[in-house]
């Protein structure tokens, strides 16, 4: 069975918030949410509302499952790759998978 681990999605937050070179202070700005509670969640030490997980996962460029889930290392590796498109750039590879995983299950 699944367990929400605290600790494991705020690095996941941390580390998708570093990445794209957000500070606390802007993650808390804009979610109008205090500094300390954004590192209250980075750390693990206190949990989310849904609204708060969303909005975070909307400024972060990242769904819920991404968030609460583990993913893989190919996983991460893309998603580090896609956070910097543009969302028609986004649109423009989820359309070549889409292509190239058609074209596999015709090969086989």
């Amino acid at each position: 069975m699944w367990e929400y681990n605290k600790k494991l999605v705020g690095e996941r937050i941390r580390c998708k918030r570093q990445r794209l070179n957000y500070t606390q202070e802007n993650m808390a700005e804009r979610l109008e949410l205090s500094v300390k509670f954004i590192a209250d969640i980075e750390r693990g030490a206190t949990g989310m509302s849904l609204e708060t997980m969303f909005g975070i996962c909307e400024m972060l460029m990242m769904t819920p499952n991404a968030l609460l889930l583990p993913e893989t290392e190919d996983g991460e590796e893309i998603s580090a790759l896609l956070a910097r498109c543009t969302p028609q750039q986004r649109k423009y590879a989820r359309e070549i998978v889409e292509a190239f995983c058609h074209a596999c299950e015709k090969e086989t």
